[in-house]
């Protein structure tokens, strides 16, 4: 390794660090030598203090840490470790770096954050990895045969440091089914993620580094087997206090926060926390959409006018959508196909000439049962049985609903199972494709699946092994406690496999990095891990009420802004897309060829 090849990796993501950068190498022995690089997006303590690399020393020890994200409630954490050191920053790096060093691994355990951070202890010659609970931040590691280790936040530094890369056929097989590439998977066979929720160790002091193998320090799974036993009302009230806290702790800034507010619940729950707090300052956006099918702008409107709150209209025009279609690969380094990247990535840039930190709304659907799709297996079981008694029926309703004429018909359906009709064609192909279904399994294998696997190439099929996404899900993490999901509804165990696949590996990436392309950082109050912990517990009937998705959240917001935003159908976060795509059965199967001849065109 060279300074001049390391730089040139470190700065291919000066996107994510755009107001400093920093780098250092230390050699550890004879046969190894460290090389630490970090651009910063300043956020707390906007002075030089603040910069990584950064250093710790004892008598005895020296420490160092290169850190991406934030630790929430650093300054509570600052306050039990300043009675032994003298803090030199107002970072939450520093908080970290001291705490990490006087209490190991243990001290994950007390962050309340995201993260992926690479810590050196230098006398022990160890290097510590980890990731936050949900995954919000991304950790990459390449691993030659025994002498060289390479991480980082994306995947392009392992491209600039000209490493060799091979495809990952089954990763492409994930994509091509699912539209994301799931759990430790990344496009290249060398490179794996850092597990969330997991720490790993590297040992240096042998000629040959040692890896451990990723070890959890929290499971979201076991959270299933606890149980809330207070009313339904007390449960309303522990949620806003959670909530209030949450959202506070992620409005701490030295710098200008935003919060992005569609016509939803959640991002409404967002805004009326950060309303009863009376912080002000913090500014809430909205996007106008001129497609009405896509505009949510007037609810938001009426909420913030509710809440006394300002609201920004960003007005996106299509000349905005069409300059990241050109971009897309420079921000999504993997085939990456949720086509609501595009307004995240176009509302990211313009919110970027007011704020540097926006507050989302991601996390409601998966913890709370938000999205339709959960019922659906339960719901369209009695379909499928009576499909199966009737022989051919299921072709001739191919025919029948397949026709132009039985789009109104096909919509009206869609829409009395509580979906929002947008991207009608998607719908009805994964509607057929239940009604195909022998198992419940198999049911919300064609909801989840951007290509039903009977359209994949016989190639994909044969990586994929005939195994449902169930089975899929539960093999990625055979640790987690998955038995505690034995005594919850079927709407449970859909949302717990969300959670972990899903939320991570699609709604996660896509905020991050379409945030971070414009070097904005994006902060999720719901997904603050004592809410999700508290989410999980609670009994369905709490999540689910007189037929109607996401109960407690609805009840919340209803105390706060009281009128019919609670009671609002879920709505998608699209966009219209391009005449030109590939021809494909459904639109997202469309987006999903588009990007991959995108990506494929760039980078293999």
């Amino acid at each position: 390794m060279n300074e001049a090849r390391f730089l040139r990796a470190l700065h291919s993501v000066t996107h994510r660090g755009p107001d400093d950068f920093a780098f250092s190498l230390t050699e550890l022995s004879a046969d190894w030598e460290l090389w630490l690089g970090h651009r910063r997006l300043s956020i707390l303590d906007l002075r030089a203090s603040g910069r990584q690399p950064m250093l710790y020393s004892t008598p005895a020890q020296e420490y160092a840490i290169i850190f991406n994200g934030e630790i929430y409630n650093h300054n509570s954490l600052r306050t039990e470790l300043q009675t032994k050191v003298q803090f030199q920053s107002e970072t939450d790096t520093e908080v970290l770096l001291v705490g990490l060093a006087q209490q190991g691994t243990a001290y994950l355990e007390q962050l309340n954050g995201m993260w992926a951070f690479a810590f050196l202890d230098k006398q022990q010659k160890k290097l510590l990895l980890s990731r936050d609970r949900l995954g919000k931040k991304p950790l990459y590691c390449y691993r030659s045969s025994e002498d060289l280790i390479v991480f980082a936040s994306e995947l392009k530094p392992f491209r600039e440091l000209g490493l060799p890369l091979s495809l990952d056929d089954e990763a492409l097989a994930f994509y091509h089914w699912l539209g994301y590439i799931p759990a430790s998977k990344t496009i290249y066979k060398e490179i794996s993620k850092v597990p969330a929720a997991s720490f790993c160790e590297i040992d240096l002091n042998a000629s040959c580094y040692k890896i451990s193998q990723p070890q959890l320090f929290w499971d979201p799974i076991a959270a299933y087997g606890t149980r809330f036993t207070g009313s339904y009302n007390e449960a309303i009230d522990h949620f806003l206090h959670l909530l209030d806290d949450a959202t506070a702790l992620r409005s701490v800034a030295d710098v200008p926060v935003g919060v992005f507010l569609s016509g939803g619940i959640d991002s409404s729950l967002v805004v009326a926390s950060l309303a009863a707090q009376q912080k002000s300052s913090v500014k809430a956006f909205t996007v106008a959409f001129s497609d009405q099918d896509f505009d949510e702008s007037a609810i938001a409107k009426d909420t913030c006018a509710k809440l006394g709150f300002d609201l920004e209209l960003l007005q996106l025009a299509s000349a905005d959508f069409e300059r990241q279609f050109k971009i897309l690969t420079t921000h999504y380094d993997e085939p990456f196909a949720d086509s609501s990247q595009i307004p995240i990535l176009a509302i990211s840039e313009i919110a970027k000439s007011k704020v540097t930190v926006i507050l989302t709304g991601d996390g409601g659907d998966e913890v709370f049962l938000g999205y339709p799709r959960f019922a659906f297996p339960e719901r369209f079981w009695k379909y499928r049985q009576a499909v199966a008694r009737l022989p051919g029926l299921g072709g001739l309703l191919g025919s029948v609903m397949g026709a132009r004429a039985a789009q109104p018909l096909m919509r009206a359906l869609v829409k009395s199972t509580g979906s929002n009709p947008n991207n009608l064609d998607a719908k009805i192909t994964r509607f057929l494709e239940v009604l195909r279904s022998r198992t419940k399994s198999e049911i919300y294998d064609a909801i989840v699946a951007v290509t039903p696997k009977r359209f994949l190439s016989q190639a994909d099929q044969a990586l994929l092994q005939g195994h449902s996404f169930e089975e899929q899900v539960r093999a990625w993490y055979p640790s987690y406690a998955w038995d505690a999901l034995n005594e919850r509804s079927p709407l449970e165990k859909i949302a717990a496999l969300d959670l972990v696949s899903y939320m991570r590996d699609d709604v996660l990436v896509k905020v991050d990095r379409g945030t971070m392309a414009y070097s904005v950082e994006a902060r999720s109050p719901l997904l603050d891990w004592r809410i999700v912990a508290f989410g999980l517990s609670l009994p369905l009937s709490y999540k689910v009420r007189e037929g109607q998705c996401k109960a407690l959240l609805r009840s919340a917001l209803e105390r706060r802004v009281p009128g019919k935003l609670s009671r609002l159908a879920k709505r998608g976060f699209g966009v219209p897309l391009p005449n030109s795509l590939p021809a494909g059965m459904t639109m997202a199967s469309r987006w999903n060829a588009y990007v991959e001849k995108a990506w494929r065109e760039k980078y293999a």
